[in-house]
């Protein structure tokens, strides 16, 4: 009893709050009968008002491209491409889609691979073109759910999902289409992360878990933790077009993608010299940097033991995916 009333107080602690700050809504409900498992969320840098989507793996290759009643405006198909597990979605420079093929349960897969393609000027349904990116982590093979792509420097990022904690992973400088490009691990991130994403400036990003998202200044770097509205099975983050909240979906029909606003401070971005864009580093550390922890050891340590209760018991409810 007094273990479990200690971890019933911690986890009270842990929990983050949406003090001083409106609270969530939902912005709209993703309405087509055809969406049915949106794993990805990533809004339109050429559309205003549009969110684009795809359907977890069996859903084929497809996006959708939404408007802010959740109507689906047009869908775009990948032509002649079979998806083995598509886990994410994100935005990159030059009007460009990145969808990451990079789900792994059974952690066995040699190589991932993401796919850029390009935000058409006119939404109509059809084909698109697209570009295949292959990738190799350094430290063998893992489960991930998270792409990030920078939108300046269009450096890709790949977030693993371990139960115990993942890594945050980063592309080469220099993308090639014709070699398997490696990853190189630049920083820890927290356990069962299923979605990331690059505010629109570049200044900050945001992973998701099932039941939090952290925001982040730089790989390491930790802002702030932020409480996500209960959901059916949370897959999906990105931030608004005008970086002030986060967007936040979960699989199942007609589900709906929260707005989550942002604490001002946390909106705004991390401070910057003048005319200098700060963007994640290129190289990792001599020695990972994990998310820093609490200046109370024991209240972190408690901290940590009593969300990851949580969230295995929540993930242990929901539906486990067969194929990674």
């Amino acid at each position: 009893m007094a273990v479990a009333a200690l971890v019933t107080v911690i986890c009270g602690l842990s929990q983050p709050a949406h003090a001083g700050r409106p609270q969530p809504e939902i912005a709209f409900r993703l309405t087509d009968s055809r969406i049915i498992e949106s794993s990805g969320l990533a809004a339109s840098t050429r559309h205003k008002g549009v969110t684009w989507t795809h359907n977890d793996s069996g859903g084929g290759p497809r996006l959708y491209a939404v408007n802010s009643k959740g109507r689906t405006l047009a869908r775009l198909t990948l032509a002649d491409l079979d998806p083995y597990d598509w886990e994410g979605l994100a935005t990159g420079p030059r009007n460009t889609l990145w969808i990451g093929d990079i789900g792994d349960n059974s952690e066995r897969r040699e190589t991932i691979a993401l796919f850029r393609v390009t935000e058409p000027a006119r939404l109509a349904n059809g084909a698109v073109a697209w570009t295949r990116f292959r990738f190799r982590y350094p430290d063998g093979a893992h489960d991930a759910e998270a792409v990030l792509v920078h939108p300046r420097t269009g450096r890709v990022y790949v977030a693993t999902k371990g139960i115990v904690g993942g890594g945050l992973y980063a592309g080469p400088e220099r993308l090639r289409t014709g070699e398997v490009n490696d990853l190189t691990r630049v920083a820890g991130v927290p356990p069962l992360v299923t979605d990331g994403a690059f505010a629109p400036d570049g200044s900050r990003f945001a992973l998701r878990g099932y039941i939090s998202a952290w925001l982040y200044a730089e790989p390491g770097d930790q802002i702030e933790r932020i409480a996500l509205p209960e959901m059916e099975q949370g897959e999906s983050v990105t931030f608004s077009r005008d970086g002030r909240a986060l967007l936040a979906g979960t699989e199942g029909a007609d589900s709906p993608v929260w707005r989550v606003p942002l604490s001002d401070a946390a909106a705004a971005g991390p401070a910057t010299p003048a005319g200098e864009q700060r963007a994640a580093p290129a190289e990792p550390p001599e020695t990972p940097v994990e998310p820093a922890p609490s200046v109370v050891p024991m209240l972190a340590a408690g901290a940590g033991v009593a969300a990851f209760l949580t969230t295995i018991g929540l993930t242990l409810r929901r539906r486990r995916h067969t194929r990674g």
